[in-house]
């Protein structure tokens, strides 16, 4: 998108919270990477995003075409590059899923004075996000991560470089806002079933936050490709270290 629309990732971001609300794991490909890593996905999000190029909807199409999972949003794929409208769209040429418009969030509250920020509707009252992610649940074959943790508790992944592991970092956002200082809500014991890479077999799992001393090994079962455990309380944030043999 052109870099003096200020507001083209208004939609990207509002699905990017609506992801970690409901604990799905995602990367985000920058316009630059569409085409490349197009191919490496089961499912690709595009939030309005209206300009493509003929490679980056060549690359759409073909993914589209072995199986994959597009799900859009407002005008995606309507214009080309040039900003001119694209005959036939991507609506008109991919098998893709279609949710319409991203509501923009028009309430607002004040973070400091004179300056406020967008007040996001929670899940439970949020009727787009709660169609956007069964939408999402609907087309995925599975989720690469299963947990019983409530929506303020965020969770991303990811594969440390010269390391045989995976880790899931945990942040809980739960606290006491009339307080004077942070008074943080622990969560847990929380429930967490996480696929696992191809061909990789687990030796342990650990547990581990600031306040400790060590890590703690949790108890873990290793079944059909995922593997399970239980992280005992999680007051702010940590990490379970999913380690391969």
């Amino acid at each position: 998108e052109l870099v003096a629309d200020s507001g083209c990732t208004d939609a990207l971001r509002r699905v990017g919270r609506l992801l970690e609300d409901g604990h799905y794991l995602f990367d985000i490909a920058l316009d630059e990477q569409l085409e490349e890593r197009a191919s490496e996905y089961e499912m690709l999000i595009l939030p309005d995003v209206a300009r493509l190029s003929d490679g980056e909807l060549a690359a759409l199409q073909a993914m589209a075409d072995r199986g994959g999972h597009l799900l859009c949003t407002g005008d995606t794929g309507a214009l080309d590059l040039d900003g001119d409208p694209r005959k036939p769209s991507l609506r008109e040429r991919a098998n893709a899923s279609w949710i319409g418009e991203v509501p923009p969030v028009g309430d607002t509250f004040e973070l400091r004075p004179g300056a406020t920020i967008p007040k996001i509707p929670v899940i439970e009252e949020d009727a787009f996000g709660q169609h956007f992610l069964r939408q999402v649940g609907e087309l995925l074959s599975c989720s690469w991560l299963e947990t019983d943790a409530p929506w303020h508790v965020r969770v991303r992944a990811w594969l440390p470089a010269g390391e045989s592991a995976l880790v899931l970092h945990w942040v809980n956002y739960h606290q006491d806002e009339d307080a004077e200082v942070e008074v943080p809500w622990p969560e847990g014991p929380l429930q967490v079933r996480c696929a696992l890479p191809s061909n990789s077999t687990v030796e342990r799992v650990e547990w581990l936050y600031p306040e400790m001393g060590s890590a703690r090994t949790l108890e873990h079962s290793e079944r059909d490709g995922l593997v399970a455990f239980a992280i005992p309380q999680l007051i702010v944030y940590g990490m379970s270290v999913i380690y391969f043999e």
